[in-house]
């Protein structure tokens, strides 16, 4: 599992570019292939990418597309996706199986702050919740 806010940090600061997307995807491939994996056996699932903070929107956006270009590049089989969107999403991981849900996130109070419907911090996973 892997998570970044910017796909290229080198345009924003030097000391930055170790969080970089690219930096981060290719230190969790590399990861996995030194552990044994073989590339042409990986694959992923890809979240996120909303528009939750209007000023954030080029970055957001950014996002999805740099890791579009990054794994066809790589010729890494996305299996399945959520990209974009105005809501945030809470996601849950099985790392042995490779099963995911998530839950979409409502802006309650317009500042961005991610709460579900009873005003609290924690989104919880609805019975009815789809796997993907």
């Amino acid at each position: 599992m892997n998570h970044f806010l910017l796909p290229n940090l080198a345009l924003i600061s030097s000391q930055a570019t170790s969080s970089s997307g690219l930096h981060v995807m290719e230190f969790l491939v590399d990861s996995l292939l030194l552990r044994g994996a073989r590339r042409g056996n990986l694959q992923c699932k890809v979240f996120g990418g909303a528009t939750v903070q209007p000023l954030l929107r080029d970055i957001e956006d950014r996002n999805s597309e740099s890791i579009r270009k990054y794994l066809s590049s790589e010729r890494i089989n996305r299996v399945s996706s959520s990209l974009g969107g105005s809501k945030g999403r809470r996601i849950r991981f099985w790392p042995v199986s490779g099963r995911v849900q998530h839950a979409w996130m409502q802006d309650a109070v317009g500042d961005g702050t991610m709460m579900d419907q009873r005003g609290k911090n924690e989104i919880p996973f609805p019975e009815h919740e789809a796997d993907i």
